[in-house]
C-alpha cells in the first residue's frame, strides 16, 4: 500500500506534499528532524492522505496535490 500525503508546520505554516509506503513511520522521521526538506518546520500534522494499490497511481495524485490551492490557516 503506497499513500500520499499532505502535511502543515504547526511552526512555520508551510505545507509539504510527499508520498511513502509507511506513513506512521514517515511522519515520526518528519517529526523529530530526520528528513531534510522538513526539519526545520517541526512539528509537523498530517492534515491529508490517500492510499493507494501502487506508488505508479499515488505518485501523479502528489503532483496534484502540490499544485493544489488550500485553505489559509486560520
Amino acid at each position: 500500500m503506497f499513500y500520499c500525503y499532505a502535511l502543515r508546520s504547526q511552526k512555520t505554516g508551510r505545507r509539504y506534499v510527499g508520498s511513502c509506503e509507511d506513513l506512521p513511520h514517515r511522519l515520526y522521521r518528519h517529526n523529530t528532524g530526520q528528513m531534510k526538506a522538513t526539519k526545520h518546520g517541526v512539528p509537523w500534522i498530517l492534515i491529508h492522505s490517500e492510499s493507494f494499490a501502487t506508488r505508479r497511481e499515488a505518485l501523479p495524485r502528489g503532483a496534484l496535490l502540490q499544485n493544489r490551492t488550500w485553505p489559509r490557516r486560520t
